[in-house]
Order: structure tokens, then C-alpha cells, then sequence
């Protein structure tokens, strides 16, 4: 089973996979996620979080990606 706490990457996830995402979070979610994004967060969870922040049109910053600012 995977959950969202995992580790896209641990779980087998490459480049090719990362544009895939990208063009799907795009299409479905009208968000617009750079390569690197996708490579700094690396579950679920951690991008679901950005996401929310994006689409609540703040800014965020970053001190790493694992803590959200507002």
C-alpha cells in the first residue's frame, strides 16, 4: 500500500514520472509546479500542502520544503 507519507522517489519515481505529474497537476488542478518543486517535495502530503498554499494565491517561503511559511 502507499500512503502519503512515502517517498515518491523510495517508491520507484523518475524524471519521465515528474513531467507526467506535472502535466497532470496542471491539467486537473490548473497549477503550475516547476521540475525542482517536484523534486524538493517528495510525498504526497508535502505537495498537497504547496498546492493549497498556491491556490490560496500566497506566496510562499521557503527556509526548506518541509516548513511552509504564510
Amino acid at each position: 500500500r502507499i500512503g502519503v507519507h512515502d517517498n515518491f522517489f523510495e517508491l520507484g519515481g523518475h524524471s519521465l514520472m515528474v513531467m507526467r505529474m506535472i502535466s497532470f497537476i496542471r491539467r486537473e488542478l490548473k497549477v503550475e509546479l516547476t521540475v525542482r518543486v517536484l523534486y524538493e517535495l517528495h510525498t504526497i502530503e508535502e505537495l498537497a500542502n504547496y498546492i493549497k498554499v498556491i491556490q490560496n494565491d500566497h506566496q510562499p517561503e521557503f527556509e526548506n520544503y518541509d516548513t511552509i511559511k504564510l
